[in-house]
């Protein structure tokens, strides 16, 4: 059951009253006495834990137990060739899974601290490989190939941020993970924005919009993903007009963006959509959900600019989906299921990030207040979001990890017969 951080921390500290004091002193300086830490928390209100430092013994063991699963399907799935660039997409995914859509679902209490853990794993076998790749000067270029792939980097910065979130929200007796998540996505945003500004000039002077897709949004999702997370963890401790710049910073990037695709799609026509239209295209209404959530958040946005960007995601939402829809039934129809929707591609979590940003931006406000919204039909709009939107999701989750799954055991087959 949900109950209030202040009721959570109550009862912790009735428990521990008896202990000794080094126990105490390690609760008290554990993620559960954390102020800044989200007000609410999961918790289970049983006296069976013993308390160590502020963890759960119990959630220790779970822990250890995700973390012997975690190795196995490491070793069998991702030890073999080192992580696209674009990978941390799952941890995106994922990471906004948890934060939204499972809350709806009926789930036992633990999973979502079980995920929680898988989600950390899954960030830091992602971030070595990428580190691993960063050692070797031959294999660091790999990344930065072409002119779009350079903005598949902002998966790592929104990956991290996402995954910190989840930290400091399902588990915050790790919330000094959170903290370090917080300056690692900083520091890799730095030097990201530095690189994508060149690139936006060099796109624009070139006139290179054939090949701009929607990666390019993943300028704006990076920057605002930084909000989301300094804002879960430090609340109105960062003065609102720090938020307000990498807010109004994200959208002058979505503008850019948005533009850039735009001069693509009008300069030439689609020849094939099996082509011409790449899953990427979803973050055009993505980018936005993930803004609108940075703005509710950070509460330095006024709610009618809220339900604007709100109004501006479902249409877009709605166009690109129409688009995606007739894509998937030529690809069908051409290809035959299994390659047309059967197969594997990293750029289809994509999807999954972006369906699960709409509901978290959908759960995290309620325009009823202005009386035009009330007297119309979007709070019915909104609770079908929030209700069929969690089990599409599930959906859409459930069957990318089977298509990741199946692709990866592909690739290693291959790999084994090359050797």
């Amino acid at each position: 059951m949900f109950i209030h951080r202040q009721n959570a921390l109550q009862w912790k500290q009735e428990y521990i009253h008896n202990r000794p004091w080094y126990i105490q002193f390690l609760f008290k300086t554990s993620g559960f006495a954390n102020p800044f830490v989200n007000h609410y928390c999961y918790f289970i209100h049983e006296p069976v834990y013993i308390v160590l430092g502020g963890i759960e013994m119990e959630l220790l063991l779970w822990t250890i137990i995700a973390g012997i699963i975690f190795y196995f399907i490491k070793e069998k799935f991702f030890s073999h060739s080192p992580s696209e660039t674009a990978s941390a997409a799952v941890v995106m995914a994922y990471g906004i899974f948890i934060m939204g859509a499972l809350h709806e679902l009926p789930f036992p209490s633990r999973i979502y601290q079980l995920l929680s853990i898988f989600l950390i794993l899954c960030w830091i076998t992602i971030g070595s490989s990428y580190l691993n790749v960063a050692a070797h000067k031959e294999k660091r270029s790999d990344h930065f190939k072409n002119s779009m792939q350079i903005f598949a980097v902002g998966t790592w910065i929104a990956g991290t941020s996402v995954t910190g979130v989840v930290v400091a929200n399902r588990l915050p007796e790790f919330s000094i993970l959170a903290y370090v998540m917080g300056f690692i996505a900083l520091f890799l945003w730095v030097f990201y924005v530095v690189i994508i500004m060149k690139r936006f000039v060099y796109i624009w002077k070139q006139e290179k919009f054939q090949h701009v897709h929607g990666s390019v949004l993943l300028s704006t999702v990076s920057t605002e993903s930084l909000v989301v997370l300094f804002s879960t963890l430090f609340g109105d401790q960062i003065p609102g007009f720090v938020y307000l710049f990498f807010i109004s910073l994200g959208v002058v990037f979505y503008i850019i963006g948005f533009i850039y695709i735009a001069r693509r799609y009008m300069n030439s026509k689609v020849q094939d959509i099996k082509k011409d239209w790449p899953n990427t295209n979803c973050i055009i209404h993505g980018a936005m959900s993930i803004t609108g959530l940075a703005s509710t958040l950070s509460d330095v946005v006024p709610g009618p600019y809220i339900l604007f960007i709100w109004f501006w995601v479902l249409i877009w939402y709605v166009a690109v989906e129409i688009i995606e829809i007739y894509r998937a039934w030529v690809r069908i129809r051409d290809l035959g299921f299994e390659e047309g929707i059967g197969s594997y591609n990293v750029t289809q979590w994509s999807r999954n990030f972006t369906f699960g940003m709409l509901y978290a931006f959908t759960l995290s406000f309620d325009a009823t207040e202005l009386p035009w919204v009330t007297a119309s039909i979007l709070p019915s709009i909104r609770v079908f979001i929030l209700i069929a939107g969690a089990w599409i999701i599930l959906f859409f989750i459930i069957y990318e990890s089977i298509l990741f799954v199946k692709g990866k055991s592909l690739l290693n087959k291959k790999n084994l017969v090359t050797e």
